[in-house]
C-alpha cells in the first residue's frame, strides 16, 4: 500500500471516505479477500488526497480497481 502517513482529512471527508469504502465493499462477492480491502482503502485515500468527495465515489470509482464491476 502507498504510505498516506502524512495524509490529513477534515472529519466531513472521514465520513465520506468510511461510507464509500462500505459501499465498495458491500459489492463484493464472498468471501471478501483482504487484497480487495486494501485495493479499494487505497483507491480511497488517493483520491480523497487528490480532492474526490463524492459519496458515490466508493461504489463505483474503487471497486472499479478491483476486478469487480459494481
Amino acid at each position: 500500500m502507498q504510505d498516506f502517513s502524512n495524509a490529513s482529512f477534515p472529519p466531513e471527508t472521514l465520513d465520506i471516505m468510511k461510507d464509500a469504502m462500505d459501499a465498495a465493499v458491500a459489492t463484493l462477492p464472498d468471501p471478501v479477500s483482504s487484497a480487495h480491502v486494501n485495493s479499494i482503502a487505497e483507491t480511497i485515500l488517493r483520491s480523497a488526497k487528490e480532492g474526490e468527495r463524492s459519496r458515490n465515489f466508493g461504489a463505483y470509482g474503487a471497486i472499479g480497481t478491483s476486478n469487480y464491476a459494481a
